[in-house]
């Protein structure tokens, strides 16, 4: 008799070649044994085809899909479609895992029967080599007093719980083809539809209360790196999942928690953006139609669960593009000449050594000082 998948770990995988041996050995040696493996090659031009190759040779449970490039969500919809195991796992081929996470994550959702399992995750900086808690995955502030729990619990902030990433989390088979779940057809933000509307639909939440997930950063192939590239994507799905809140008949009951969604979203996309044409863009953007469209303005600053990201948003209705330089360089006039003159003093103060100029490009007066000129120095283009 056949034994029963458990759990299908299905990997998009895309010139991954330099970090794939790491995220496979940590997958092929769980200690939850009951895995079909669904490899998802998307079009590698690398040596990832070959390494897949090599490890299905070593282990019966790896199958492997080529497709033509088509993006991470479509190649995660192709390895959904292929799936047979009770729980579902989407797992990046940069991030490593482990060896207890599948096993954990599975005994946890049998046990609660929950249609979703989230663990704790932990960062790994590729350029430092430094792994560093990621506290602001799981949010304990927002989290109901009881585990396992459903929406319903927490209407308010079920979107500001976790991130809308799946990777630290397993999704029951049945509830995502009962709602007809998939990744939306982006090249970034792809994944924040499927896992949100996940959470929604989940009549159990479960959170483990345990770091087993390893998410590797600044890596120059992962997705995260086109993100510019693609950059209306994040606006896109944030459009998508109001119409399937309100089809679903539940936005009345979580637009608070959507609406601060948007506020943090929005900010955190804008301010990551590194090109200064792209800023421009998505500054207009949310200032011509975005705010307005999904209601943003409509409530007061206590509505909001972060002051700054209300601000932001207020910034981005009421301001046009010169307002916005015009009030940044009011702040630095202020503030600027005492910043820099603290910076070249601790400069003089330590010498030309790159290890004491690295310490003091970590203090805390030139990252702040880079803050206040971030913005200003995009605009204008003096990066």
């Amino acid at each position: 008799m056949e034994e029963k998948v458990k759990v299908s770990v299905i990997i998009p995988v895309y010139n991954a070649e330099q970090y794939l041996a790491q995220c496979l050995d940590g997958v092929v040696n769980q200690t939850l044994g009951e895995l079909e493996i669904i490899l998802v090659n998307d079009g590698s031009t690398d040596g990832s085809q070959r390494l897949m190759r090599k490890y299905q040779k070593r282990d019966a449970r790896i199958q492997i899909v080529d497709q033509e490039n088509q993006g991470p969500a479509m190649a995660r919809n192709a390895g959904l479609r292929l799936a047979k195991g009770e729980y579902l796992a989407f797992l990046d081929a940069d991030d490593f895992f482990a060896p207890e996470m599948l096993e954990t994550l599975y005994k946890s959702c049998v046990e609660q029967d929950a249609d979703v399992g989230v663990v704790r995750s932990r960062e790994y900086d590729e350029r430092t080599r430094e792994c560093n808690n990621m506290k602001f995955s799981v949010k304990e502030e927002f989290l109901p007093g009881n585990n396992p729990f459903s929406y319903h619990d927490v209407p308010d902030c079920i979107f500001n719980i976790f991130k809308g990433w799946a990777w630290d989390k397993l999704f029951r088979r049945a509830m995502v083809e009962e709602h007809h779940l998939e990744f939306q057809n982006l090249k970034s933000s792809e994944d924040m539809l499927f896992v949100y509307m996940s959470l929604v639909h989940a009549n159990r939440i479960y959170v483990i209360d345990k770091e087993l997930a390893y998410h590797r950063i600044n890596v120059g192939t992962s997705v995260s790196s086109s993100r510019e590239k693609s950059w209306k994507c994040f606006y896109t799905a944030l459009v998508q999942m109001k119409a399937d809140l309100l089809s679903a008949g539940i936005y009345d009951e979580v637009e608070k928690s959507f609406i601060n969604w948007v506020a943090e979203f929005t900010t955190w996309q804008m301010f990551t953006f590194q090109d200064r044409k792209v800023f421009l863009q998505a500054f207009q953007l949310m200032h011509e139609e975005g705010i307005k469209f999904f209601g943003v303005m409509e409530h007061g600053e206590s509505y909001f669960y972060m002051k700054h990201e209300y601000d932001f948003c207020k910034f981005l209705q009421e301001k046009d593009l010169l307002d916005c330089v015009d009030v940044l360089f009011k702040r630095l006039e202020n503030e600027r000449d005492n910043l820099v003159k603290e910076r070249d003093d601790l400069l003089k103060a330590l010498g030309d050594s790159r290890a004491e100029v690295g310490a003091v490009r970590n203090s805390t007066t030139y990252r702040l000082g880079e803050k206040i000129l971030w913005l200003p120095c995009k605009i204008l283009g003096k990066e």
